[in-house]
């Protein structure tokens, strides 16, 4: 007999608000913590790979691995190819459909999209775990702007209530160092347009985050950062050279 989910097992990612109410996730017919632990992750961050059920400390690897293979086997939870030697998990069909959520949380991903999912997952998950994703809505009401009119990339962080973040994955690594910084100082520019936004950054409570795969693009981006109108702003920059497997052969040149 399966063993009845406990109440005390707690939430996949504290302080971390998920797209599914944990009491839609029963829809699944869920009978497991381990099942129920990987089933939020995956609704929190779209995709997960093994190594992120692995830094879960409530629950061994091989539990979580068994209630992986229940999943799939029932076919709520799909395996994609992420690259080389490396698999990702989503919600099928039928259980985004039972959660109630678009069509394309369980569309496989591809290209810059792949790319995109996975350096957002290991920065909430590994680089930053206390950073909180936030939806589009969330943003709107601390920013005091229409959703509508604000950019996806906004993050909040555990235990700074004051503090605000904005994550930008570099969309150009197969293109000239310009392009990138163009498009960082873009979103320097949009975001500090945003009355709020000025006002935490006076206060040191607003930063910028910008992902890439190597520290020599990193060197050829930020120099030409620096020479535009935006160069003081507070951006940090974060290198995943895991992201490099993900590029492809001609990329990997420029």
């Amino acid at each position: 007999m399966k063993p009845e989910l406990s109440p005390a097992a707690g939430p996949a990612c504290v302080g971390v608000r998920t797209v599914v109410d944990e009491s839609r996730i029963q829809k699944l017919d869920i009978h497991t913590d381990p099942e129920r632990v990987l089933l939020l992750l995956i609704a929190t961050h779209g995709i997960i790979t093994k190594a992120t059920w692995e830094r879960n400390k409530t629950y061994s690897s091989n539990d979580l691995s068994n209630a992986m293979w229940t999943l799939t086997r029932r076919k709520l939870v799909v395996a994609r190819p992420l690259c080389v030697g490396t698999t990702y998990f989503m919600f099928s069909k039928s259980a985004a459909s039972t959660l109630g959520l678009p069509p394309t949380r369980a569309k496989s991903l591809e290209g810059d999209g792949k790319l995109r999912a996975f350096a957002r997952l290991l920065f909430f998950t590994q680089h930053y775990p206390d950073a909180v994703r936030i939806s589009k809505e969330d943003a709107a009401t601390v920013i005091g702007h229409g959703a509508g009119g604000l950019p996806q990339g906004f993050f909040r962080r555990q235990g700074m209530t004051d503090w605000l973040g904005f994550l930008r994955v570099d969309g150009h690594m197969a293109g000239v160092p310009k392009r990138s910084a163009k498009s960082l100082r873009d979103d320097v520019l949009r975001v500090v347009a945003l009355d709020t936004v000025r006002s935490k950054l006076k206060q040191a409570n607003f930063g910028w985050f910008w992902i890439t795969a190597r520290q020599s693009r990193v060197e050829a981006v930020m120099s030409m950062f620096k020479s535009f109108d935006v160069r003081n702003a507070p951006v940090t920059v974060v290198v995943m050279p895991e992201l490099v497997a993900l590029i492809t052969t001609k990329e990997r040149a420029v």
